[in-house]
């Protein structure tokens, strides 16, 4: 059977909220995206396209190695969550801390006006911490709330925006500060209804003191995004820069449901972390895949069947060359579904170390392909490596998630483990003794 705490609301169940949230959470991003490409060429795009990368790496490190584990380790005690949290919290704001100095220096080397750049790196604090609250409020089945404060962070940046637009400041230096504007409100607003401070410690110590699921659930994430992220900065050293501006330019119509994808993962954690049937859990996470891909093929095929005159509209001159970079990206985006689907499975089943094993060695050969293919292909070979790479990825990935027979004879239940766990970080936490090892499902062979 299925246990859940009721006092925890399903996050699945509230699903429009949880689509209103992510909507408004990558529309502000794709709206700072597309203002910049219109207001730039190809190559200054490209070196924007760099800072926004910096940003995303620090997104998927607070949402992989904290608002999961959070997620996993704690969904099932309401009361817990909170405390819980100020340490992640605190961990988001060292993290953005760190993010910010190459920020900087992005704008440094660019050579043209520094402000965005300075506001962009001042910034990352406090975004990567309105992230961290978002994490809480899906961990503790309460999209609405994640829904209001995105809803926020649209409404100030929108607002600033057609402000700043009015006068003399430079396209690109007001969309900037709207978009970090409003995300520094709903930070700030995102704390003072958290109700508690930053917990008091180094940052790093949430992730040393749960590096048990945060260590592998990073290492995972990492290795899943690190070909994209490194393609972004290595592709100006085989190609040229305006390459990469049509590369990112294609990719600008993927990145929303590309971070949606990304999202839906702390999203249904703390639904399988209240489910102490491992059977079920399976069959939950290849639900929501399947229901996913569909979503993801289906937004594909309209970006690349999108006409000229829309594409030029929406990113002018920049949307030339794109169709097959578009094309190739459609298919990726369908590949990081399954992909998402099968790390969900595994960090419920405290498996990402089979994530890990596999993708050790498919990231160098993904950024391989795609860099190979970006000298010779530029954006359409690049984006063609990607597409190639992620379906290898996401196939092997599944292999490594048990099978509903294995499960069943395992005998697995994830109450069990998630106690033992929670008793392991507590002695851990108040000894300051390394966590007692503590045994995950043995592994009967793969699907």
């Amino acid at each position: 059977m299925t246990e859940r705490n009721d006092a925890t609301r399903s996050n699945l169940r509230q699903s429009h909220w949880v689509v209103i949230s992510q909507g408004l959470n990558t529309g502000t991003n794709f709206l700072l995206s597309i203002l910049v490409a219109r207001a730039v060429d190809a190559a200054e795009f490209g070196v924007f396209a760099v800072t926004m990368v910096i940003y995303m790496l620090g997104v998927g490190v607070v949402r992989s190695s904290g608002n999961d584990v959070l997620s996993i380790l704690h969904a099932r005690n309401v009361d817990d969550l909170p405390v819980r949290a100020r340490a992640v919290v605190s961990y988001a704001w060292g993290l953005g801390v760190v993010l910010a100095l190459p920020c900087l220096g992005v704008g440094l080397l660019a050579g043209g006006s520094i402000v965005p750049y300075v506001v962009l790196s001042a910034s990352f604090p406090l975004l990567l911490v309105q992230d961290a609250l978002r994490g809480l409020a899906f961990a503790q089945g309460q999209p609405r709330r994640a829904a209001l404060n995105d809803g926020l962070w649209a409404l100030v940046q929108v607002g600033v925006v057609l402000v700043l637009t009015a006068g003399d400041l430079p396209a690109m230096t007001a969309t900037v500060v709207a978009w970090a504007a409003g995300g520094v409100v709903a930070a700030a607003v995102a704390l003072v209804r958290f109700g508690g401070l930053p917990v008091r410690q180094a940052p790093h110590r949430w992730f040393v003191t749960n590096r048990k699921v945060a260590a592998p659930l990073l290492v995972s994430h990492v290795l899943t995004y690190l070909p994209a992220n490194l393609t972004f900065l290595l592709m100006p050293a085989v190609t040229e820069v305006a390459e990469l501006g049509t590369l990112r330019a294609a990719y600008l119509f993927f990145g929303p449901l590309g971070i949606l994808i990304l999202c839906l993962r702390s999203v249904v954690l703390p639904d399988a972390a209240r489910i102490t049937s491992p059977p079920l859990v399976r069959r939950l996470v290849i639900r929501v895949t399947c229901a996913l891909c569909v979503v993801a093929a289906v937004w594909g095929t309209v970006i690349v069947v999108l006409p000229d005159g829309i594409g030029m509209w929406i990113l002018g001159e920049n949307w030339d060359g794109t169709f097959f970079p578009r094309l190739f990206l459609a298919i990726s985006l369908v590949a990081e579904a399954v992909m998402v689907g099968a790390v969900a499975a595994l960090g419920t089943f405290r498996l990402a170390s089979r994530v890990v094993r596999v993708q050790i060695v498919a990231a160098p050969l993904i950024l391989a392909l795609v860099l190979v293919l970006a000298r010779t292909h530029g954006a359409s070979g690049a984006a063609a490596g990607f597409a190639g790479g992620y379906w290898a990825s996401a196939v092997f990935a599944w292999l490594q998630v048990p099978s509903r027979r294995q499960l069943a004879g395992d005998g697995v239940r994830l109450d069990h483990i998630s106690d033992q766990l929670d008793n392991d970080r507590d002695r851990s936490d108040q000894e300051g003794h390394r966590p007692v090892p503590v045994p995950e499902p043995k592994e009967t062979g793969t699907t």
